[in-house]
C-alpha cells in the first residue's frame, strides 16, 4: 500500500512538491478534488509510471520518492518495485480508443491488448516484407561480390604467373589452394623484400645460369700458437763465449762481420781493404759468434717465415657466384670474417716486425702485445659459419632442381598470403562473410516473425473474450443498449466493431460515449487480474469528464460495486488494495465522499485537494473545510469568493489561483438559477446586473474562462486590478438585490467554517 508522497520534482506542475506534516497519509480510499489544470491528470500520470515501471517520457529528469508499506520507491528503482498499479486517465482513453479504416467504415479496435495484437500483426507483416526485401537485396549483393572476388583471383593468378615466369598453368583455383595452404601451414607474415628477391631469383634461374660449387675456406695458423712460439724467441738472449763489446753494441757491424766470416775462408786477406787478417782476429770473431746465437737466429728466421705466411689474406668466392637464397647471409659472414682477419693481421704483422728486429738485434729483448684470447675461437667460428653457407650453396648446386621448386612454392605462398591479407581480396572475402552471416540472421528473424504472425493471427481470431461483460458495463454507464461492441470479419479476421442499435457501425462518437467505452473497458480489464486484484492499487482520474450529469450516478454506482464490499463483520473495505479517485466535478466528488454510505473509520477514507499555486507549480493539500462541509459546488464557490473579498483581495491568498475560475463558474450557476430560460451567460449577466456592471464582470469572466489563469494573472496587472471591482459588483448586487439568497449563502459559509 502507498502511504505517502515524500517529494516530487520536475514532474509537470509538480515542480517541487514536498510532503508536510499537516498532510495525512493515504488511506484505503483516497479522493482528490481540484479544478481543471490544477494537476489531477499530472498526478495520474505520476501513478502511470508506477504501472509502466519506467520514468514518464514527458518528464525524463523528474525526481521523486514514495513510501510504500513494502519500502520506498524513487526514480532510480521505479523499474524494480513489486506493486501492481492500474491507472485510468486521458492517456488510457487515447490508448484504447483507436478508429482505423475508411472514414465511413470505422472499426473500433477495443482494448489495449487487442490493439497491441493488431498493431503487432501489422508490424509483423511490415517487418516480414522488409526482411524478405532485405534478404533479396543481400543475396544480390552476395552474388555480385562473389563474381568480383572470382575476377580478382583470376587477375592475381595472372600477376603471380608473370612475376615467377611460370610456363605451367596457374589459375585462380591454384591461387585459392595456395591461400588455403598459408592457413594450414600457419603462415603469419610475408617474406622480407630481400628474401623474396632471392627466392624469386632462384625460381626464375635458367639452367644455363645454374650456380657452381665453391671451395671452403681453410683455417689460418692459430695466432695463439704463433705467439706461443715467438714470444720466447723475442725475449731470449744468446749465450756467448767471448763477447766483443763493440759488436754487441753495434748490431749492424756484427751482422756485417758475421756474414763476412764465410767469405774469408780460407783466404785471410780482407775483401774490403785487401790487408791480411790475423788468425787471432778471425778466432776472436768466431768466438763472439757462438752456436747459441746461430741457433737463436735460425729459430727466429723460421718463426718469421711462419708469421709472414699467416698474414696472407684468404681468397673468398664472389657473392655473385653464391646461390641467391644464401647470398645475403654469405656477404654478412664474409664481412664478419674479414673484420676478424684484420685483427689477426694486425697482431701477426706486429709480430713479423718484432721478429725481423730480433733477427737483426739478437741481443735485444723485445715485447709485443698479446692477441685477445678469444680471437682464434672467433675466427674458427666465423670460418665454420662461412663454410656452412658454402656447404649449403654446394648442396643447392647438387640439388638445384629441387631447390628451385621449393623457392617457387615459397614465392607463390608469399604472394598468396599477401593477396589474402591486404588489398581488395580480403575486403571482398570479409564482405561475403558478413553478407552470408547477415542473410542467415535475416532468415532466422524472418522465421521468428512468421511464427509471431501465425500466433497473432490465431489470437485475433478468438478475441471474443470480455465482449459480453463490456457490453453490460456500457449499458450500466449509458443507461441504454444503443451502443455495443459487436464482432465482424474483415479480411478473414474477427475484429471488434462499435455498433449502434441494429448492428450499424457507430460513427462520430461523442466525447461522453468515448469516455464511457474506455472506462467500461478499464473496469473489464481489471477483472483480468483475478486474484491479483486484491493486491492492486487503482487510480481513476475524472471518469465523468465528458459525461453529462445524468451519468454521474451510474459511474458512482459502478465504482461502488466494483471497488467496495462488506466483510463478514459488516465492515466496509475496498476490494482492491487501494483506491484513488480524482475529479473536478463537485457533484461527483460529493457522491464519492459518501462511498460507502455506512460509517467507516477515519483512516479508511482520505480527502485531498490539488491546487495550482503558481505558473509552474501545484500542491496537494488536505481538503479545505469549506469544501468538506459544503454540500454543493455552488456553496463552495461562494465561500471561496466571499473569503477572498473579506481578506482584502490579497495577492497572497492561498486561493488566488482559483479565484478567476471560481468567479466565472459562480456567475454561470447564479445567473442560470435566476434566468434559466435565457440561453447565454452574457445575456443573463446583462439582464441581472445591467449593461455597465455586466461589462466589468464579463470582462474578467471571459478573460479567465480557460485554464491559463495563472499565466494571465502573472502577466496582466490591469485585469488583476479588475477582479476586485468585479467581485464587489457581483457580491454587492446579490446582497442588495437578492437579500434572501444572500443571507442563505452567508449562513452556509458560517456553517461550513
Amino acid at each position: 500500500m502507498l502511504t505517502r508522497l515524500n517529494h516530487i520534482r520536475k514532474f509537470g506542475v509538480f515542480d517541487d512538491f514536498k510532503h508536510v506534516k499537516t498532510l495525512p497519509d493515504f488511506g484505503d480510499y483516497n479522493l482528490f478534488y481540484g479544478w481543471n489544470y490544477s494537476g489531477k491528470t499530472t498526478l495520474s500520470r505520476f501513478f502511470q509510471q508506477l504501472e509502466d515501471r519506467h520514468i514518464c517520457r514527458l518528464f525524463p529528469t523528474s525526481q521523486f520518492s514514495l513510501t510504500f508499506t513494502t519500502g520506498n520507491v524513487d526514480q532510480d528503482n521505479v523499474s524494480n518495485h513489486s506493486n501492481i498499479v492500474r491507472v485510468f486517465n486521458t492517456d488510457f482513453v487515447k490508448k484504447n480508443l483507436n478508429f482505423a479504416g475508411e472514414p465511413f467504415n470505422p472499426v473500433l479496435l477495443l482494448g489495449e491488448q487487442h490493439k497491441k495484437d493488431q498493431r503487432s500483426l501489422e508490424r509483423a507483416h511490415t517487418i516480414a516484407n522488409r526482411l524478405e526485401k532485405q534478404t533479396r537485396e543481400l543475396e544480390t549483393a552476395l552474388t555480385d561480390t562473389t563474381k568480383d572476388l572470382a575476377s580478382l583471383r583470376q587477375q592475381y593468378a595472372k600477376q603471380i604467373k608473370s612475376a615467377l615466369q611460370l610456363v605451367t598453368t596457374y589459375t585462380a583455383t591454384h591461387l585459392q589452394q595456395d591461400i588455403q595452404a598459408t592457413s594450414n601451414e600457419s603462415i603469419k607474415s610475408t617474406l622480407t623484400t630481400e628474401n623474396l628477391h632471392a627466392l624469386r631469383d632462384v625460381a626464375t634461374t635458367r639452367p644455363s645460369d645454374q650456380p657452381s660449387p665453391v671451395s671452403p675456406i681453410a683455417s689460418p695458423i692459430s695466432v695463439s700458437d704463433l705467439f706461443t712460439r715467438s714470444i720466447p724467441l723475442l725475449s731470449a738472449s744468446p749465450v756467448l763465449t767471448n763477447t766483443i763489446k763493440h759488436l754487441q753494441e753495434n748490431p749492424a757491424v756484427a751482422n756485417w762481420i758475421e756474414s763476412g766470416l764465410a767469405i774469408h775462408e780460407p783466404d785471410k786477406d780482407c775483401k774490403f781493404c785487401g790487408s791480411p787478417i790475423p788468425q787471432s782476429r778471425i778466432d776472436a770473431f768466431r768466438s763472439h759468434f757462438s752456436d747459441d746465437l746461430a741457433a737463436l737466429r735460425s729459430d727466429v728466421r723460421e718463426a718469421l717465415t711462419i708469421a709472414e705466411s699467416a698474414g696472407i689474406q684468404p681468397t673468398f668466392a664472389p657473392s655473385s657466384s653464391i646461390a641467391p637464397t644464401l647470398r645475403l647471409e654469405y656477404e654478412k659472414s664474409v664481412s664478419s670474417l674479414e673484420t676478424l682477419h684484420s685483427q689477426y693481421q694486425l697482431y701477426t704483422s706486429n709480430l713479423v716486425s718484432c721478429l725481423k728486429h730480433k733477427l737483426e738485434n739478437p741481443f735485444t729483448i723485445l715485447n709485443t702485445p698479446d692477441p685477445p684470447p678469444t680471437l682464434d675461437k672467433q675466427i674458427t667460428e666465423a670460418i665454420r659459419q662461412l663454410n656452412d653457407i658454402v656447404d649449403s650453396h654446394n648442396s643447392i648446386c647438387d640439388n638445384f632442381a629441387q631447390e628451385q621448386q621449393q623457392a617457387l612454392r615459397s614465392c607463390r605462398l608469399h604472394y598468396a598470403y599477401e593477396y589474402a591479407s591486404e588489398g581488395p581480396l580480403p575486403l571482398h572475402e570479409e564482405r561475403i562473410a558478413r553478407l552470408q552471416t547477415t542473410i542467415r540472421s535475416k532468415q532466422s528473424l524472418l522465421q521468428i516473425v512468421n511464427q509471431v504472425r501465425d500466433a497473432l493471427t490465431a489470437r485475433l481470431h478468438s478475441s471474443e473474450e470480455g465482449r459480453q461483460e463490456l457490453n453490460a458495463l456500457l449499458v450500466a454507464l449509458l443507461g441504454t443498449d444503443r451502443l455495443s461492441v459487436g464482432i465482424v470479419k474483415i479480411d478473414d479476421q474477427e475484429r471488434f466493431q462499435l455498433q449502434r442499435s441494429g448492428g450499424i457501425p457507430a460513427e462520430n462518437l461523442s466525447d461522453g460515449e468515448a469516455t464511457a467505452v474506455a472506462f467500461a473497458y478499464f473496469l473489464t480489464k481489471l477483472q483480468e487480474l483475478r486474484s491479483n486484484f486484491t493486491n492492486t492499487i487503482v487510480f481513476i482520474d475524472d471518469p465523468i469528464s465528458s459525461l453529462d450529469s445524468n451519468h454521474v450516478f451510474q459511474v458512482t454506482a459502478l465504482i461502488k460495486n466494483m471497488f467496495f464490499e462488506q466483510s463478514h463483520d459488516d465492515k466496509w473495505r475496498t476490494k482492491c488494495l487501494q483506491l484513488f479517485v480524482s475529479t473536478h466535478n463537485f457533484q461527483f466528488f460529493d457522491l464519492l465522499r459518501e462511498l460507502p454510505k455506512q460509517k467507516i473509520k477515519q483512516t479508511f477514507r482520505r480527502m485531498y485537494m490539488t491546487r495550482r499555486v503558481s505558473e509552474s507549480s501545484s500542491q496537494i493539500t488536505p481538503i479545505p473545510k469549506t469544501i468538506a462541509n459544503n454540500r454543493s459546488e455552488y456553496e463552495f464557490l461562494f465561500s471561496a469568493i466571499y473569503k477572498f473579498s473579506n481578506d482584502g483581495y490579497s495577492a497572497a491568498d492561498e486561493n488566488i489561483a482559483m479565484i478567476p475560475n471560481a468567479v466565472r463558474r459562480f456567475v454561470e450557476l447564479y445567473s442560470c438559477s435566476r434566468l434559466p430560460g435565457t440561453p447565454t451567460v452574457d445575456k443573463r449577466v446583462e439582464l441581472l446586473f445591467g449593461p455597465f456592471s455586466a461589462k466589468r464582470i464579463l470582462k474578467v469572466l471571459h478573460y479567465f474562462s480557460h485554464g491559463n489563469s495563472i499565466d494571465r494573472l502573472s502577466s496582466n496587472n490591469e485585469l488583476m486590478c479588475d477582479i476586485a471591482p468585479a467581485i464587489d459588483e457581483l457580491l454587492g448586487h446579490i446582497q442588495t438585490k437578492d437579500r434572501l439568497h444572500w443571507d442563505s449563502l452567508i449562513q452556509s459559509v458560517d456553517t461550513s467554517t
